[in-house]
């Protein structure tokens, strides 16, 4: 019994069902543990751009592009942190920013989301923060700044400024292309 190497849940013949869902949570729990023990996050540089026609943001001097990922056959964790700060900073122009993914996605399959903050320590922040694969090798951030309100994109101006000090970090999980 245990995840395949496409993680999906597989019994032995032999094997017993697990009589209560208590029972079979604890042995999923243990599968997994034993699965995934000893796996290490590789580090990668989550590029951060605008959609075009656009002008790229600068993160500025004391700014950082950081972010980690573990793979389990197709199955992609990706998480990131984009930190701007410090002279030089500009936050672009364009319809979009984008984010890029370590892994390219497969686009044949319904977009994954996953979760995002934008935030700073004294500065506005977004309510309702999502990122979805918007391309092959990028995901897209959106938010709405109401309850079950529509999904904008964040770009440049929108819902605010990005300014200086601001982070935006979150993680998604999606399918590789290969």
């Amino acid at each position: 019994m245990g995840l395949n190497s496409q993680g999906i849940w597989e019994y032995e013949e032999t094997e017993a069902i697990p009589a209560t869902f208590s029972a079979f949570l604890n042995r999923l729990s243990n599968s997994v543990t034993a699965k995934f023990a000893g796996t290490a996050f590789t580090p990668f540089t989550p590029t951060f751009t605008c959609a075009t026609p656009g002008i790229n943001p600068t993160l500025g001097t004391t700014g950082s592009a950081v972010g980690r990922y573990t793979r389990n056959g197709r199955l992609i964790t990706a998480y990131f942190q984009i930190s701007a700060g410090g002279t030089g900073f500009n936050q672009g122009t364009g319809a979009a920013y984008n984010i890029a993914l370590p892994v390219p996605a497969n686009l044949s399959i319904t977009p994954t989301a996953g979760v995002a903050r934008i935030y700073s320590g004294s500065g506005p922040a977004a309510l309702g923060v999502r990122v979805a694969v918007n391309g092959a090798g990028t995901l897209g951030i959106q938010f709405t700044n109401t309850f079950n309100g529509t999904l904008g994109n964040f770009a440049p101006g929108a819902p605010f400024a990005l300014t200086n000090a601001m982070i935006i970090d979150g993680y998604i999980t999606y399918e590789a292309a290969s």
